[in-house]
């Protein structure tokens, strides 16, 4: 078997360059790495792909910097509309 591929993303909301500074860009980066991380060390341990993928959305959830879960963001009417895949 190849090795596995662990791909997230931090939400599908937009953020300005002018919002962005380095230093919260190194935030974010560092969040999201730590998400792959603790994903790789997973499965090189043995787990299976849907322990994995649980406990990445879980983190993501979890994290304030995203749109996920706990910090996700209200639709047009007013409701969250949460997905995962």
């Amino acid at each position: 078997m190849g090795k596995a591929v662990i791909a997230i993303h931090g939400g599908a909301g937009a953020i300005s360059r002018a919002q962005m500074t380095p230093a919260r860009e190194r935030e974010y980066v560092a969040a999201l790495s730590a998400i792959v991380d603790s994903g790789q060390k997973m499965l090189a341990a043995g787990a299976s792909a849907l322990d994995t993928v649980t406990e990445a959305v879980r983190l993501l959830e979890e994290c304030p910097l995203f749109n996920a879960g706990i910090g996700s963001v209200f639709t047009r009417d007013s409701r969250h509309e949460l997905d995962a895949a």
